[in-house]
């Protein structure tokens, strides 16, 4: 037997079992079971490793960007295509309506009442199913076939038709006397009240006016204008002129 072959083997034999020994004293690698994340961080392994990625709960994406959870790399900010009427197809008796942030829809091919035009005495409605209907306007009523109750009188109305309102005056028809004003009273209907109006004992004018009273505007501060002084130095007579308590006198 060749030693030299026998020696090779045992060598090679005392290499692999020293190997298997250092691989059985080295820690086994993190895995997901052992490995604790922080509060909105998950652990993820691949083949780059295992660690703890953040998820969507504490990931802030900026405006026009959405958040998805990433099963490697963890939240991930993503701008989402939106889809448009340009690039859509509806099928049979659905059209296609755009929208600027959910994207492209189709929805059922239903008139509209922007473009459908009732005849005359005829009103528009959208109907769920049908979509755009034209129905009958219902009749007006009018006074001359409304019955309104005791207390009551009838008011035509082109839009709403007949209302049947209390039987009071109004101020339309109401005349008040000098000094009063007229008030629609939703009860009583039309009535005539004088207003408070302040005299010149209770009013205070500034300087360089003086209170004049109003009977109906009440009083008020006007300029002090004094009153010019008519004397015989500024009145021409005939003959001669007598100043008296009441003026000027021509004699």
């Amino acid at each position: 037997m060749n030693y030299k072959y026998i020696t090779i083997i045992l060598v090679a034999f005392i290499v692999c079992f020293a190997l298997a020994e250092e691989d059985n004293r080295r820690p086994p690698p993190p895995s997901c079971l052992t490995v604790k994340c922080a509060a909105g961080y998950v652990c993820r392994s691949s083949a780059l490793g295992t660690g703890c990625v953040p998820t969507c709960q504490v990931t802030e994406c900026r405006t026009g960007y959405n958040c998805i959870e990433d099963p490697v790399q963890g939240a991930t900010c993503i701008k989402p295509q939106v889809t448009t009427c340009m690039t859509m197809r509806c099928s049979a008796g659905f059209v296609c309506r755009d929208d600027p942030v959910n994207g492209a829809s189709c929805v059922p091919d239903k008139p509209s009442c922007a473009v459908v035009l009732c005849p005359v005495n005829t009103t528009c409605i959208e109907d769920a199913v049908e979509g755009a209907t034209c129905v009958e306007n219902p009749p007006v009523v009018t006074c001359l076939t409304a019955k309104c109750s005791a207390g009551y009188v009838c008011r035509d109305d082109p839009v709403n038709g007949a209302q049947c309102v209390r039987d009071v005056p109004t101020c339309a028809a109401t005349s008040c006397p000098v000094g009063y004003t007229c008030i629609e009273d939703a009860v009583n209907g039309a009535t005539c009240f004088k207003p408070q109006v302040t005299t010149c004992l209770t009013v205070k004018c500034s300087a360089g006016h003086v209170c004049r009273d109003d009977p109906i505007n009440g009083a008020s501060c006007v300029p002090d204008v004094p009153t010019p002084t008519i004397t015989c130095a500024n009145v021409r007579c005939r003959h001669r002129c007598i100043d008296t308590p009441k003026g000027p006198k021509c004699v």
